[in-house]
């Protein structure tokens, strides 16, 4: 079978015919696997949990809602700037059944949460 690829004259790459220009994000796993310790910060773990609750819902909007179905394993989001909306659809989708994580701009909440990991 002859192969397509073919080393380019100014690149210690190889490359293919069939692509149409190079990659603008190339994969650099070298470069981090070679990395030494002291070269990568490691942050607190208060620095982190502190990151990990903060959250910013921006103005126009007034809840998020993230749906999880654990039958066909499909995430949802919808984002609602309208109170009376966002509760209707929240109804709807635990009379459904589904997982539901809610973000408003004062909390963040589950619904129906069910941890299977006996």
């Amino acid at each position: 079978m002859l192969s397509l690829a073919f080393k380019t004259a100014n690149a210690d790459k190889w490359s293919s015919p069939y692509m149409a220009k190079k990659d603008p994000f190339p994969n650099e796993w070298e470069e981090v696997f070679n990395l030494s310790e002291k070269d990568i910060e490691s942050p607190e773990f208060i620095v982190v949990l502190e990151d990990s609750v903060v959250w910013d819902l921006p103005d126009p909007f007034c809840c998020i809602v993230r749906s999880y179905n654990r039958k066909d394993n499909t995430l949802r989001e919808y984002a609602y700037k309208r109170e009376g909306v966002a509760q209707r659809k929240i109804q709807d989708l635990a009379l459904d059944g589904l997982e539901l994580t809610i973000l408003t701009k004062t909390f963040v909440a589950t619904i129906n949460y069910n941890d299977e990991t006996d």
